[in-house]
Protein backbone atom coordinates (compact mmCIF):
# COMPACT_ATOMS: atom_id res chain seq x y z
CA UNK A 1 0.00 0.00 0.00
CA UNK A 2 1.29 3.48 -0.84
CA UNK A 3 2.08 6.18 1.71
CA UNK A 4 -0.82 8.22 0.33
CA UNK A 5 -3.20 5.31 0.88
CA UNK A 6 -1.90 4.89 4.43
CA UNK A 7 -2.54 8.57 5.07
CA UNK A 8 -6.07 8.23 3.69
CA UNK A 9 -6.70 5.28 6.00
CA UNK A 10 -5.46 7.18 9.02
CA UNK A 11 -7.57 10.20 8.15
CA UNK A 12 -10.67 8.05 7.73
CA UNK A 13 -10.35 6.46 11.16
CA UNK A 14 -9.34 9.62 12.98
CA UNK A 15 -11.93 11.92 11.42
CA UNK A 16 -14.81 9.49 11.77
CA UNK A 17 -14.35 8.81 15.44
CA UNK A 18 -12.92 11.99 16.93
CA UNK A 19 -15.40 13.19 19.58
CA UNK A 20 -17.21 16.11 18.00
CA UNK A 21 -17.24 18.76 20.72
CA UNK A 22 -19.01 21.78 19.25
CA UNK A 23 -18.54 20.72 15.62
CA UNK A 24 -20.52 17.57 14.89
CA UNK A 25 -19.24 16.54 11.47
CA UNK A 26 -17.95 13.50 9.65
CA UNK A 27 -16.63 12.84 6.18
CA UNK A 28 -18.24 9.40 5.72
CA UNK A 29 -20.98 10.71 3.36
CA UNK A 30 -18.33 12.49 1.30
CA UNK A 31 -16.27 9.33 1.02
CA UNK A 32 -19.35 7.42 -0.18
CA UNK A 33 -20.24 10.15 -2.64
CA UNK A 34 -16.75 10.10 -4.12
CA UNK A 35 -16.75 6.36 -4.81
CA UNK A 36 -16.73 5.31 -8.46
CA UNK A 37 -20.31 4.70 -9.57
CA UNK A 38 -19.99 0.91 -9.76
CA UNK A 39 -18.44 0.67 -6.30
CA UNK A 40 -21.11 2.93 -4.87
CA UNK A 41 -23.73 0.56 -6.32
CA UNK A 42 -22.10 -2.28 -4.38
CA UNK A 43 -22.06 -0.26 -1.15
CA UNK A 44 -25.71 0.67 -1.48
CA UNK A 45 -26.73 -2.89 -2.34
CA UNK A 46 -25.04 -4.19 0.82
CA UNK A 47 -26.88 -1.62 2.95
CA UNK A 48 -30.22 -2.40 1.32
CA UNK A 49 -29.73 -6.13 1.86
CA UNK A 50 -29.21 -5.60 5.59
CA UNK A 51 -32.29 -3.38 5.77
CA UNK A 52 -34.49 -5.87 3.91
CA UNK A 53 -33.22 -9.16 5.37
CA UNK A 54 -31.76 -8.15 8.72
CA UNK A 55 -28.66 -10.22 8.03
CA UNK A 56 -25.31 -9.91 6.33
CA UNK A 57 -25.42 -10.63 2.59
CA UNK A 58 -23.98 -14.00 1.71
CA UNK A 59 -20.89 -14.41 -0.43
CA UNK A 60 -23.19 -15.26 -3.33
CA UNK A 61 -25.25 -12.10 -2.72
CA UNK A 62 -22.12 -9.96 -2.78
CA UNK A 63 -20.75 -11.83 -5.76
CA UNK A 64 -23.97 -11.21 -7.69
CA UNK A 65 -23.85 -7.49 -6.95
CA UNK A 66 -20.20 -7.02 -7.83
CA UNK A 67 -20.58 -9.12 -10.95
CA UNK A 68 -23.38 -6.83 -12.06
CA UNK A 69 -21.10 -3.91 -11.33
CA UNK A 70 -18.20 -5.59 -13.18
CA UNK A 71 -15.95 -5.58 -10.11
CA UNK A 72 -13.92 -8.22 -8.31
CA UNK A 73 -15.71 -9.07 -5.02
CA UNK A 74 -12.59 -9.05 -2.86
CA UNK A 75 -11.31 -5.84 -4.40
CA UNK A 76 -14.69 -4.15 -3.95
CA UNK A 77 -14.93 -5.00 -0.25
CA UNK A 78 -11.29 -4.06 0.37
CA UNK A 79 -11.83 -0.64 -1.17
CA UNK A 80 -15.04 -0.06 0.77
CA UNK A 81 -13.17 -1.06 3.94
CA UNK A 82 -10.28 1.27 3.09
CA UNK A 83 -12.81 4.10 2.98
CA UNK A 84 -14.24 2.90 6.34
CA UNK A 85 -17.67 2.33 4.81
CA UNK A 86 -17.54 -1.35 5.75
CA UNK A 87 -15.13 -3.46 7.78
CA UNK A 88 -13.73 -6.86 6.83
CA UNK A 89 -11.63 -9.47 8.59
CA UNK A 90 -8.40 -10.98 7.31
CA UNK A 91 -10.39 -13.42 5.18
CA UNK A 92 -12.39 -10.62 3.59
CA UNK A 93 -15.64 -11.38 5.46
CA UNK A 94 -17.85 -8.47 6.46
CA UNK A 95 -17.51 -7.40 10.09
CA UNK A 96 -19.61 -4.26 9.63
CA UNK A 97 -21.49 -2.33 7.00
CA UNK A 98 -22.03 0.88 8.94
CA UNK A 99 -24.60 1.37 10.40
CA UNK A 100 -25.35 -2.39 10.37
CA UNK A 101 -23.65 -5.13 12.37
CA UNK A 102 -23.76 -8.74 11.12
CA UNK A 103 -23.35 -9.98 14.72
CA UNK A 104 -25.33 -9.11 17.88
CA UNK A 105 -24.61 -5.80 19.61
CA UNK A 106 -26.37 -4.01 22.49
CA UNK A 107 -28.26 -1.87 19.94
CA UNK A 108 -31.31 -3.53 18.34
CA UNK A 109 -33.23 -1.55 15.73
CA UNK A 110 -36.74 -2.68 14.78
CA UNK A 111 -37.67 -1.59 11.27
CA UNK A 112 -41.23 -2.82 11.01
CA UNK A 113 -41.01 -6.60 10.65
CA UNK A 114 -37.21 -6.62 10.36
CA UNK A 115 -34.81 -6.37 13.29
CA UNK A 116 -31.17 -5.46 12.79
CA UNK A 117 -28.18 -4.76 15.00
CA UNK A 118 -26.45 -1.39 14.85
CA UNK A 119 -22.72 -0.97 15.32
CA UNK A 120 -23.18 1.78 17.94
CA UNK A 121 -25.72 4.21 19.37
CA UNK A 122 -25.10 6.86 16.68
CA UNK A 123 -25.44 4.25 13.95
CA UNK A 124 -28.75 3.12 15.48
CA UNK A 125 -30.06 6.69 15.51
CA UNK A 126 -28.94 7.31 11.94
CA UNK A 127 -30.42 4.13 10.50
CA UNK A 128 -34.10 5.22 10.20
CA UNK A 129 -33.05 8.47 8.53
CA UNK A 130 -30.92 6.59 6.02
CA UNK A 131 -33.84 4.28 5.23
CA UNK A 132 -36.60 6.91 5.43
CA UNK A 133 -38.61 4.84 7.89
CA UNK A 134 -39.81 4.72 11.48
CA UNK A 135 -37.86 2.65 13.99
CA UNK A 136 -37.70 1.50 17.58
CA UNK A 137 -34.24 1.27 19.12
CA UNK A 138 -33.61 -0.78 22.24
CA UNK A 139 -30.30 -0.68 24.06
CA UNK A 140 -28.88 -0.63 27.58
CA UNK A 141 -26.87 1.74 29.72
CA UNK A 142 -23.42 0.05 29.95
CA UNK A 143 -22.83 1.60 33.40
CA UNK A 144 -25.97 0.21 35.06
CA UNK A 145 -27.53 -2.22 32.58
CA UNK A 146 -30.78 -0.24 32.63
CA UNK A 147 -32.75 -0.29 29.38
CA UNK A 148 -32.89 2.65 26.98
CA UNK A 149 -35.53 2.87 24.27
CA UNK A 150 -35.80 5.38 21.44
CA UNK A 151 -38.83 5.56 19.17
CA UNK A 152 -38.43 7.48 15.92
CA UNK A 153 -41.67 8.35 14.15
CA UNK A 154 -41.82 10.67 11.14
CA UNK A 155 -38.31 11.85 11.95
CA UNK A 156 -39.10 12.78 15.57
CA UNK A 157 -37.44 10.87 18.41
CA UNK A 158 -38.85 10.04 21.81
CA UNK A 159 -36.41 8.75 24.43
CA UNK A 160 -37.20 6.53 27.41
CA UNK A 161 -36.04 7.50 29.93
CA UNK A 162 -36.54 11.13 28.96
CA UNK A 163 -33.13 12.02 30.45
CA UNK A 164 -31.21 9.63 28.19
CA UNK A 165 -27.95 10.84 26.63
CA UNK A 166 -25.28 9.37 24.37
CA UNK A 167 -21.55 9.09 25.04
CA UNK A 168 -19.44 9.55 21.93
CA UNK A 169 -16.09 8.03 22.87
CA UNK A 170 -13.07 6.81 20.93
CA UNK A 171 -9.68 5.33 21.66
CA UNK A 172 -7.88 8.21 19.96
CA UNK A 173 -5.98 5.77 17.75
CA UNK A 174 -6.19 5.69 13.99
CA UNK A 175 -7.87 2.81 12.24
CA UNK A 176 -11.33 1.61 11.20
CA UNK A 177 -14.35 2.61 13.26
CA UNK A 178 -14.99 -1.00 14.26
CA UNK A 179 -11.69 -0.94 16.19
CA UNK A 180 -11.59 2.63 17.47
CA UNK A 181 -15.09 3.68 18.51
CA UNK A 182 -18.00 1.38 17.70
CA UNK A 183 -18.04 -0.37 21.09
CA UNK A 184 -17.63 2.90 23.02
CA UNK A 185 -20.52 4.94 21.57
CA UNK A 186 -23.49 4.07 23.75
CA UNK A 187 -26.79 5.18 25.21
CA UNK A 188 -26.98 6.11 28.90
CA UNK A 189 -30.06 6.66 31.02
CA UNK A 190 -28.81 10.04 32.28
CA UNK A 191 -25.84 12.38 32.34
CA UNK A 192 -24.71 11.22 35.77
CA UNK A 193 -24.29 7.63 34.58
CA UNK A 194 -22.58 8.83 31.43
CA UNK A 195 -20.04 10.87 33.39
CA UNK A 196 -19.43 7.98 35.80
CA UNK A 197 -18.71 5.68 32.85
CA UNK A 198 -16.36 8.24 31.30
CA UNK A 199 -14.49 8.59 34.61
CA UNK A 200 -14.12 4.81 34.73
CA UNK A 201 -12.57 4.82 31.23
CA UNK A 202 -9.86 7.50 31.39
CA UNK A 203 -8.09 6.17 28.30
CA UNK A 204 -10.92 7.24 26.01
CA UNK A 205 -11.57 10.66 24.49
CA UNK A 206 -15.25 11.10 25.29
CA UNK A 207 -18.04 13.63 24.87
CA UNK A 208 -21.57 13.50 26.26
CA UNK A 209 -24.10 14.32 23.55
CA UNK A 210 -27.63 15.41 24.29
CA UNK A 211 -30.46 13.85 22.33
CA UNK A 212 -30.62 16.55 19.65
CA UNK A 213 -26.85 16.45 19.09
CA UNK A 214 -26.86 12.67 18.76
CA UNK A 215 -29.80 12.65 16.34
CA UNK A 216 -28.13 15.35 14.25
CA UNK A 217 -24.87 13.42 14.13
CA UNK A 218 -26.54 10.14 13.17
CA UNK A 219 -28.67 11.81 10.56
CA UNK A 220 -25.75 13.74 9.05
CA UNK A 221 -23.59 10.62 8.79
CA UNK A 222 -26.11 8.15 7.42
CA UNK A 223 -29.02 9.90 5.71
CA UNK A 224 -26.95 10.74 2.58
CA UNK A 225 -25.72 7.17 2.04
CA UNK A 226 -28.86 5.97 0.23
CA UNK A 227 -30.11 9.32 -1.03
Amino acid sequence: MTAAADADDAEAGAHCCTPPGDAIRTDRPLRAEQLPDRLRQVHRAILRHFAAAGTVPSDDDIRAVVKAADLDPADALRELARQDLVAVDSAGRLLAAYPFSPTPTPHVVSLGEVEVFAMCAIDALGMPFMLGTDAVITSADPHTGEPVRVTITNGAATHHPAEAVIVYAATGETGPSVDTCCSTINFFTNTSNAQAWITAHPGLAATVLDQDQAITLGRDIFEPLLT
